[in-house]
């Protein structure tokens, strides 16, 4: 895993912890593998995991790879509504595809069965209906996957007297 002070050091300058697209575009079809993807730990960036738009990417590269300094910094690129593709950082991350290192970060595991499911929707986190409706399904099925699966440990059963 990145130590705390890396992953705050790209999210405080770059605008968030670099990620890439992983999968195998033979196997998966909507792979990219020159996507860029941020997730951001800020206040008023959404805090899934988004896609950078084709013209953030673009700037990133032209800075990252400039020889002479731009007169312009386009850094801190932060994704907002327009950044449309996004990927839930609780999903595994063998099933998203989306990392830079298979070890950054453990397994989300939900506290409850209703974590993940808000009652309001939040348009930093879910611009449409539809990406909200999809994510409370992802939620539920992570949810029912983890309370159901008999991962979670049992209280054990009070004896009678």
């Amino acid at each position: 895993m990145l130590p705390e002070h890396h992953r705050n050091c790209q999210n405080t300058i770059l605008g968030g912890v670099v990620l890439f697209d992983r999968r195998d575009p033979e196997s998966e079809p909507d792979a990219d593998l020159d996507a860029v993807y941020y997730h951001s730990r800020r206040d008023g960036v959404t805090y899934r995991i988004y896609q950078l738009l084709p013209e953030q990417r673009k700037a990133l590269l032209d800075f990252l790879l400039a020889e002479e300094p731009p007169s312009e910094c386009p850094l801190p690129i932060l994704g907002d509504a327009n950044n449309r593709i996004r990927v839930d950082p609780q999903e595994p991350i063998r099933e998203t595809g989306i990392y830079r290192d298979l070890w950054e970060r453990k397994d989300y595991v939900p506290r409850s069965r209703n974590e993940g499911i808000r009652c309001v929707r939040n348009q930093l986190d879910f611009p449409t209906t539809d990406d909200e409706i999809k994510g409370r399904r992802r939620a539920s099925l992570r949810n029912r996957k983890h309370f159901h699966s008999g991962r979670r440990a049992k209280r054990p059963r009070r004896s009678e007297p």
